[in-house]
């Protein structure tokens, strides 16, 4: 559009510059002679059409001057409004750009901080495996402890309680066993005996502690071999006199709550998967498949899942 304007501008400001007539017509005296022709109509005719276009050039400038006028406003409003417009663009992308510089020095405080903090919680891991570590060191030196103190112990479990039962009582039972079984037990050989609580009150199980391991292990040998030799009539209530039906007992060695459970977890295993042997030895837990096979002992609930891959 403002090509076209300029265009415009430079047409009505050039000279208007006449071309020479070919024919010039005589020069007219000053005095009329009267003639008896027909009047010069094309004469006439001629000076009537420069007169209108030499009045109407005259008029043409104040025209195209207030045109102009028009034109040069409506071009220094446009040049104003595109001027605010762009004065508009150039501080909101100012401002945007202010606020990505903002966001980037947000992103690296985040990013600086989240590293710290990985950091942190790397160094709260590796303390939490040292930690880990210690705790099952300090687990298994009491589970030692345990397992020491539960050495030279026996159980017996489902005898019939009377009412009123005392030590005395407890001894004479343990006697009696013994002397089922095969071996003899001296009063002076057990440090101590008593029931322990369980659900089930009404035949909770005689513990007996013996003053040496080998008392213990010699009464657990005989036990075995007892039943083993009489596996239709293995040791119950009424061969050790106690009144009432006979209800089998059955004797082992007493082991630590942990071990017992695992222990239990150990056997229902090996019945599973065709384990002929599951036995206990001073509080060690052992599998064997056949005869000829090596024991495996178990230590923890991942021995037997890693058999279980076998």
């Amino acid at each position: 559009m403002l090509a076209w304007y300029c265009a415009f501008v430079l047409t009505i400001n050039m000279p208007l510059d006449r071309s020479p007539l070919k024919n010039p017509p005589p020069s007219l005296g000053l005095t009329m002679q009267h003639s008896d022709s027909e009047p010069n109509l094309a004469l006439s005719s001629d000076n009537t059409a420069a007169f209108r276009k030499r009045k109407y050039c005259s008029d043409l400038p104040d025209e195209f001057l207030s045109m102009q006028d028009k034109f040069t406003n409506m071009f220094i409003t446009q040049k104003r409004e595109q001027d605010t417009k762009l004065s508009n663009i150039l501080e909101c992308v100012s401002n945007i750009k202010q606020q990505n510089d903002d966001i980037r020095e947000s992103i690296k405080f985040m990013s600086e901080k989240y590293d710290n903090l990985m950091l942190h919680v790397q160094n709260l891991q590796e303390e939490n495996k040292m930690y880990k570590k210690r705790i099952q060191t300090l687990e298994d030196k009491i589970d030692g402890f345990e397992r020491l103190s539960y050495t030279s112990r026996i159980e017996l479990r489902n005898v019939p309680k009377k009412e009123g039962e005392t030590k005395e009582d407890l001894v004479n039972i343990l006697l009696k066993t013994g002397e089922v079984i095969g071996t003899t037990i001296q009063q002076s050989d057990v440090r101590d005996i008593f029931r322990i609580n369980t659900k089930n009150d009404k035949n909770k199980p005689i513990i007996a502690d013996f003053t040496s391991i080998l008392t213990k292990e010699r009464i657990i040998t005989h036990s075995k071999k007892h039943n083993r030799l009489n596996k239709d009539k293995k040791l119950n209530s009424a061969d050790i006199a106690i009144a009432g039906p006979a209800v089998p007992i059955f004797l082992s060695e007493n082991l630590p709550q942990k071990v017992r459970h695992l222990y239990a977890s150990a056997r229902i295993f090996g019945k599973e998967n065709n384990y002929d042997y599951c036995w206990t030895t001073a509080g060690r837990i052992y599998l064997k498949k056949t005869e000829r096979d090596k024991p495996i002992v178990i230590k923890s609930q991942e021995d037997i899942g890693r058999l279980s891959t076998l």
